[in-house]
């Protein structure tokens, strides 16, 4: 009692199929708050998780 366990996706990349034959991209970063977090740190930090993902787009399709 009093206990909570959760799960938190803090990196996601949705790809969905396109009518057009192109696919549609999603991507979504986020990061863990705490009570001593520093809020620019934190949007920094999600900031490059977001980068990451995006680079890893970017070698796919290097035209883009």
């Amino acid at each position: 009692e009093g206990q909570l366990n959760t799960a938190i996706t803090i990196r996601t990349m949705i790809v969905r199929p396109g009518s057009d034959g192109q696919h549609q991209i999603t991507v979504q970063a986020g990061a863990g708050i705490v009570a001593d977090s520093d809020p620019q740190k934190e949007y920094e930090e999600t900031l490059n998780k977001a980068r990451g993902l995006l680079q890893a787009i970017q070698c796919v399709q290097p035209s883009h």
